[in-house]
């Protein structure tokens, strides 16, 4: 039984879904991008520029594929569970809803991920909501097992974590979690001020209905791993812990490439924390937040006046490429499954 292509929302719901996506991202993109560009400009070292003349090709095809490496493990994890939940589908479609998903993602804070536009895509291929959900709610829990659990035991089990026992590194972490819970703190206070005397309370009463459905959605989710799905999950968590270990592994590649210093787990270890923290960043994309965070875990790691430069450098490769990129595949595989639904039309 494969999912069928007629759409399962109407072409006006299709269209708000994508054009608000692709509209945010006409913004988005330049603007994080050419603020990444000056920052570098004017905090860099002009001579760190002059190495990327230098820079290895090898790591930086490597680097390239590391970063297009999570589309395609996503898209095995998606299709899997598709199949375990009787909806199987083609590659193709499974890669083009990850695609969709990731470019909403660009555009929605980090902790929001690209979720809703995930459901759009999913019930539009003609997956019941409820079951859309469910498969949102199994990869959330495969990142999350696969995050707290997998990666930091991996890690500590390697020896690694004494290479973090850095006084200056501790200490910026310690502030860099000051800043971040700070500015959260003052952002849910405004917003819980703004609601508390404009709106009567309807945005805690909305935010309580939605952690409620965010619980019934994950004790669904367990249900349909309990009961059918463990195998899969097992094979997806094993998916998930490549695909993260391939995404961190993203800058020990940029740093070889220009020929700095290389410890393998400790850049994966900053990684990882990288990655942790940019979950409280409030900006869609965490744009700015991403940046700001990179300096400040690397900035005594790296070479002196190049952590401008490999910033500018993992944030074009792990961001700003990547999607320019999803947005040119998302719209010509759109374009190919329409052509073919109106050729079997037609017919």
């Amino acid at each position: 039984m494969q999912i069928n292509d007629k759409s399962a929302i109407d072409a006006g719901q299709k269209e708000s879904v994508e054009s608000k996506v692709f509209r945010r991202l006409r913004w988005w993109l330049p603007i994080g991008a050419l603020a990444n560009i000056l920052y570098s400009l004017f905090n860099g070292d002009p001579a760190a520029w002059g190495d990327l003349l230098t820079f290895s090709a090898p790591f930086l095809v490597l680097a390239f594929l590391l970063s297009l490496a999570p589309w395609l493990l996503n898209t095995i994890r998606l299709w899997g569970w598709l199949r375990c939940l009787d909806k199987p589908t083609d590659l193709a479609t499974c890669f083009n809803i990850i695609l969709g998903s990731e470019l909403g993602a660009a555009v929605s804070p980090t902790a929001i991920g690209g979720g809703a536009v995930k459901v759009a895509l999913l019930m539009r291929r003609g997956l019941p909501a409820g079951r859309a959900l469910t498969v949102i709610s199994l990869g959330t829990i495969e990142d999350a097992c696969c995050n707290v659990i997998v990666i930091p035991l991996v890690l500590f089990s390697s020896g690694t974590w004494h290479l973090l026992n850095n006084p200056a590194l501790l200490g910026r972490l310690s502030h860099l979690m000051l800043i971040l819970c700070s500015v959260l703190a003052g952002l849910l206070l405004i917003l819980f001020l703004i609601d508390r005397f404009t709106k009567q309370g309807r945005w805690i009463r909305a935010c309580r209905i939605r952690m409620r459905k965010i619980k019934r959605d994950w004790l669904q989710s367990w249900r349909v791993i309990r009961m059918r799905g463990g195998k899969r999950f097992l094979i997806n968590l094993l998916i998930a812990v490549v695909q993260w270990s391939l995404r961190y592994m993203i800058f020990a590649a940029l740093a070889a490439g220009l020929g700095a210093p290389v410890n393998l787990l400790l850049f994966a270890s900053l990684q990882w924390l990288c990655m942790m923290f940019m979950m409280l960043s409030p900006t869609p994309g965490a744009v700015g937040g991403a940046e700001a965070i990179f300096l400040f875990l690397h900035g005594d790691i790296l070479p002196p006046n190049t952590a401008a430069v490999m910033m500018v450098g993992w944030r074009f490769l792990t961001f700003y490429l990547v999607n320019l990129l999803g947005i040119v595949a998302y719209l010509a595989l759109s374009r190919s499954t329409e052509v073919k639904r109106d050729n079997r039309a037609g017919g």
